[in-house]
């Protein structure tokens, strides 16, 4: 069970990582950053340590809750619901994959970003299915 949340983590860290990557690459000034939060933080702290400061704050609350998911599965009664899982996995791809992915394509093409976030959800659950299929079929043999 612990793998399953190993998994989710290492994915949304991808998507976490590409966004952080991307706008670290690319901008060169606060004023180009389009969340208002995190060009706050750029403009008090410089780019690279404001966004460093705002990936940190915005994301540990999702690192916490699987954290403790992933070392405490028998005290989460949640996760044993029929509904659970998926509904966490499309929680997460949506708000975590999706708007990373979002955040980072910004920088690169400019378009819809609600198609930009449904890709990128579409992508994290495409890519989590790839990964527990794959890791079902060596935990059967």
């Amino acid at each position: 069970m612990q793998n399953v949340w190993i998994q989710r983590i290492a994915l949304l860290s991808l998507f976490i990582l590409a966004d952080y990557l991307v706008t670290l690459l690319l901008a060169a000034h606060p004023s180009e950053e389009g969340n208002t939060f995190a060009r706050d933080f750029m403009t008090i702290f410089g780019v690279a340590g404001g966004l460093t400061f705002f990936s940190i704050i915005v994301n540990a609350p999702i690192y916490l809750i699987l954290g403790f998911l992933a070392l405490y599965p028998q005290r989460s009664g949640f996760t044993k619901l029929p509904f659970a899982m998926p509904s966490l996995d499309i929680a997460f791809a949506w708000f975590v994959a999706g708007t990373h992915f979002s955040g980072a394509l910004s920088w690169i093409a400019s378009g819809p970003s609600l198609l930009y976030q449904l890709t990128g959800a579409v992508l994290y659950l495409d890519m989590l299915f790839l990964v527990s299929t794959k890791s079902r079929r060596t935990n059967a043999f």
